[in-house]
């Protein structure tokens, strides 16, 4: 028990030092995201906005310039786009967003998949997403929204901080310990 003890004060001391002041868990919340509408190519950036994720929607409708039938709303580990009317993506090479890490801050980004959708949509799987360590991207060429109230939610999951790491490590240790 004593060596458990000392285990434990070890691993969260390590946990303060590797973390610093980086968040406890790895996901968007407080960061700060470049959004961009790529259109007609991935080359191509129509439209970009900074935006500090929180609680709420960062990109409602009247901000979007180009087109007001949805707003994005990014919260700790997903990317929802909230429709209020038809829409018709064109159908294109590429006409979709792109989410980056702003500051280099983000933790890294290991894989981003459709987590939901309303009835009303057609044409995206996941097959039209992608991703890399700082970024994620949604190809919405010749997706069709059937109407308002309709919605897509994209999940994205992230390296686990330093921090979670040594919680699990502790969690597994705990484990054994038992048995």
């Amino acid at each position: 028990m004593k060596h458990l003890r000392i285990l434990t004060i070890a691993l969260g001391a390590g946990a303060l030092l590797l973390g610093g002041t980086a968040q406890s868990l790895a996901d968007f919340t407080g960061q700060t995201v470049t959004a961009e509408w790529r259109y007609p190519d991935f080359g191509s950036i129509l439209e970009t906005h900074d935006v500090v994720v929180g609680g709420g929607v960062e990109l409602p409708p009247d901000v979007i310039i180009n087109d007001s039938k949805f707003g994005i709303d990014i919260g700790a580990d997903f990317v929802s786009f909230d429709f209020n009317a038809l829409s018709n993506w064109t159908a294109t090479s590429f006409n979709g967003w792109r989410f980056a890490d702003t500051n280099g801050t983000i933790p890294e980004i290991i894989d981003y998949s459709i987590d939901s959708f309303s009835g009303g949509i057609a044409g995206l799987t996941d097959d039209d997403l992608g991703f890399d360590a700082d970024s994620v991207w949604g190809n919405f060429a010749g997706v069709t929204v059937a109407g308002g109230g309709e919605y897509i939610q994209l999940k994205v999951s992230f390296v686990p901080e330093p921090a979670s790491l040594a919680l699990l490590a502790l969690g597994g240790l705990a484990a054994l310990r038992r048995r």
